[in-house]
């Protein structure tokens, strides 16, 4: 069977070869009934088929194939997508057969459709009764009303494709058919539809939304999923005894599988390890049930992203966050599998109702109630994982299941630390500080970097994991730094004519932190030198020439660089000095994150004809309003610098 993955695309990637010119297909008659579902349907929605060749296209695929293309737009998750549908009454509405149109308008999907979109009111020619605005049009039998909004701009379509209802089942039968629409229920329609629908696109290998969700669940601890794994693993085991296996898809499943045509395929070509593990399986079923599994868990997570519809490129970054989860959970159950192997396997496996003796290859005895099996070194779990690999026994929905569970957890927790500390908000959210903002935007954009780390493995997804340890152990810090600052500003204490390059309303800590941090290094410089300007300091703030005295400092600032943190014992010093006297020594890697916002903010603070100028740097008051880092006082301030000094 070869590479599973390799196999599965390799249909779809002749598809678009040969479809590449689409508009000579047409004209020469190419069979579209052989197309895969969702590659027809990206060809037609992601203008590869010209608009005005789709109302041609449509009698040239059967009636299944046009269903299922209006099952996959009318639905978003598992609610009515009527906006989304709109593409089809204006495409249907120019179709030059008549059977095709009757077809569509006879359809549970455009009965919903204008039941959604209109009210329909029995009309009485003799006694008419019209409503008080321009937005209507009566059947035309004279016996029914459809009402519709300012922004519905279809109505000539609807109307056309009403007429053709008339024209095809006559007065009386129109009649009807449009009056039982009006009369049932509208909960009861979508119910049965919905359930009409996922039968369909079942059978074509794609989820609907709930089975979507089920798929792509996560636990709801750490342990939790171990005991997930465990109970896959020891059902595995009792399938040695049992002959019993995970139903393997039909050959007709497996040929109706569809992945979509703009789906990431080359990310999936990294998957080196992955595939090595694939390489183990011997069993043919198997083989196919783990092709039609991956395409499960890929067409799920299109469902609940809603993405049948969206661009390339939302499509590239979410196959690219389904990659990393996959990898991610991949690493962490091969890990998990390392220790349990490393760990005597004493537990008992039972059978119950069954007296004979197995017939797998091992002396294991089965009586005739939960009596213990005995498991032989000729034939045991860890002998399964190594010949056929993990993949004898887990799946990919497994991995993402793990991958998605680490990540879920972690997001969680942030999600709560934020809530609790009340910076769960666009308006209080700022003050955390770019640096933190970035880690918790990103921590929710699996396809982006987390500072830098793609957390698609173990080894980033412990870093990341100490980066939230950090955020959360500091973030009780940042709060109390807000609402000392909160209290100053209701206390107008503080105002925006106090500072040059901050206003009130943009300080965040990083700010505060920073402009501590060099009020404690020029602090140490004057005790040094006996300056008798330590007396008063300001307390939220530099002056302009202590700004420029603090950038001067070449073990802080060298070739208009941070100095290194190893190789300037000076800015290592104070950074560790500083941790200890503020009270930051319980936060693990504060040390650490002073030291990259100093590099974010300082660093090429300077004009490249300032570098190293041994006399100071000169730079216009109008450029230090745009200096970010520490908190600048405005150089008027005068007899007010009072009020904010020690």
């Amino acid at each position: 069977m070869g590479d599973i993955l390799t196999n599965l695309f390799s249909n779809f990637s002749v598809w678009n070869k040969n479809l590449e010119d689409v508009e000579k297909f047409v004209d020469a008659g190419g069979d579209f009934s052989s197309i895969p579902l969702l590659n027809l349907h990206s060809l037609i929605k992601k203008s590869s088929i010209p608009y005005d060749m789709l109302p041609s296209l449509l009698p040239k695929l059967t009636f299944e194939q046009r269903q299922l293309l209006l099952d996959l737009d009318f639905w978003q998750k598992d609610t009515l997508d009527v906006k989304n549908f709109n593409f089809w009454v204006e495409v249907y509405s120019q179709v030059k057969e008549e059977e095709i149109q009757f077809e569509f308008v006879q359809g549970t999907t455009f009965s919903l459709f204008i039941k959604a979109r209109f009210n329909i009111w029995t009309f009485d020619a003799e006694e008419p009764l019209y409503p008080e605005h321009d937005n209507y049009f009566i059947t035309p039998d004279n016996q029914l009303l459809f009402e519709f909004d300012d922004d519905f701009y279809y109505v000539r379509e609807i109307k056309m494709l009403i007429d053709v209802l008339y024209s095809n089942l006559g007065v009386e039968k129109a009649y009807a058919h449009l009056f039982k629409i009006i009369s049932d229920s509208y909960s009861m329609m979508i119910e049965d539809e919905y359930r009409m629908k996922v039968g369909r696109l079942e059978e074509e290998g794609i989820v609907d939304y709930y089975r979507a969700l089920e798929i792509c669940s996560s636990l709801s601890s750490i342990p939790s999923l171990n005991n997930y794994l465990l109970k896959k693993k020891d059902n595995f085991i009792k399938s040695i005894f049992t002959k019993a296996t995970k139903e393997t898809p039909s050959d007709e499943e497996i040929n109706n599988i569809n992945v979509h045509a703009n789906w990431p395929i080359h990310l999936y070509e990294e998957l080196a390890d992955i595939k090595e593990e694939l390489s183990k399986i011997k069993s043919d079923k198997r083989k196919r049930y783990l092709q039609f599994d991956f395409v499960q868990l890929m067409n799920s997570t299109m469902v609940l992203n809603n993405s049948f519809n969206s661009s390339t490129l939302a499509l590239t970054e979410l196959g690219k966050e389904t990659k990393n989860i996959v990898t991610l959970g991949f690493e962490y159950l091969i890990q998990q599998m390392k220790l349990s192997n490393s760990k005597p396997n004493s537990k008992p496996i039972s059978k119950p109702n069954s007296k004979s003796k197995c017939d797998c290859g091992c002396d294991g005895e089965i009586n005739n109630n939960n009596i213990n099996v005995k498991i032989v070194e000729d034939y045991s779990f860890k002998e399964a994982l190594k010949e056929e690999g993990i993949f004898k026994i887990y799946d990919f929905v497994d991995l993402y299941k793990c991958g998605y569970t680490l990540i879920k957890l972690n997001q969680q927790r942030i999600k709560n630390a934020l809530k609790n500390s009340a910076f769960d908000s666009e308006k209080s959210e700022y003050f955390l500080g770019s640096y933190l903002n970035e880690l918790v935007d990103n921590s929710f954009s699996l396809s982006s970097n987390i500072n830098t780390a793609q957390i698609d493995n173990l080894l980033d997804y412990e870093k990341w994991n100490q980066k939230i340890e950090f955020f959360l152990s500091i973030l009780p810090y940042i709060k109390s730094f807000h609402k000392t600052l909160s209290d100053l500003i209701k206390e107008s204490k503080i105002s925006d004519a106090y500072y040059l390059n901050y206003n009130l309303d943009n300080i965040d800590f990083e700010a505060l932190i920073i402009s501590s941090f060099a009020r404690f290094v020029l602090d140490d410089v004057d005790a040094n030198s006996n300056s008798s300007s330590k007396d008063k300091k300001p307390k939220m703030g530099l002056t302009i020439s202590e700004f420029k005295k603090f950038i001067k400092d070449k073990e802080i600032l060298i070739e208009n660089k941070i100095a290194d943190f190893n190789d300037s014992n000076k800015l290592k010093n104070k950074i560790l000095q500083f941790r200890d006297t503020f009270g930051f020594r319980e936060v693990a890697g504060f040390d650490k994150y002073l030291y990259e916002i100093l590099d974010q903010h300082l660093s090429g603070i300077l004009s490249s004809n300032d570098s190293g100028n041994d006399s100071g740097f000169d730079i216009a008051e109008s450029d230090l309003i745009h200096v970010g880092g520490p908190i600048i006082f405005h150089p008027d301030l005068g007899a007010d610098l009072e009020a904010v000094k020690q």
